[in-house]
């Protein structure tokens, strides 16, 4: 499981979302234990394919190429700058509760992610044992307690603007 092996820092999500796709996809090649010709030969893809997608040209594998790619690297490097790629495209508020909101929303997306790569390798030997659950449980808590003060926040914003009216 592709995910469940890697942790990806935060400086690395910043810097995927500052990337080119042909950047991330060397990148995730780069982390690999392949040589780029022997990862383009593993793909299956044409030299002239290859060159299209690792050079600064608007032409990228379809959907259904990336997990494959994934796979054939050993890392999801090119989905994590997918993802990098949405929250960078995410408006910055310009307003504070906005601004707290979004940040707030983004942290618990980012922690949810993390959490499910803690999942996902897990279970990857197909069994999970009674500290592994106690693990899942502390840290699908603690996520629920932020999304509850979280959502206390925002209920307590709806009360301060109906009041305002």
């Amino acid at each position: 499981m592709l995910i469940a092996n890697l942790t990806l820092p935060k400086e690395l999500f910043e810097q995927l979302a500052t990337m080119q796709p042909y950047e991330a996809f060397k990148m995730a090649i780069e982390m690999s234990s392949l040589k780029p010709m022997e990862a383009r030969r593993a793909l299956g893809w044409s030299e002239s394919f290859w060159y299209r997608v690792m050079n600064d040209e608007k032409f990228y594998p379809s959907v259904m190429d990336i997990p494959h790619f994934c796979n054939v690297v050993g890392n999801p490097i090119v989905i994590f700058w997918q993802a990098a790629q949405l929250q960078e495209a995410t408006p910055q508020p310009t307003d504070d509760a906005c601004r707290f909101l979004t940040k707030e929303l983004m942290d618990i997306t980012h922690r949810l992610g993390e959490l499910a790569a803690s999942v996902s390798a897990t279970v990857e030997d197909n069994k999970v044992e009674l500290h592994e659950y106690k693990d899942v449980s502390k840290k699908l808590g603690t996520l629920m307690g932020e999304c509850f003060s979280l959502s206390q926040a925002v209920t307590v914003k709806i009360q301060e603007l109906s009041h305002a009216d």
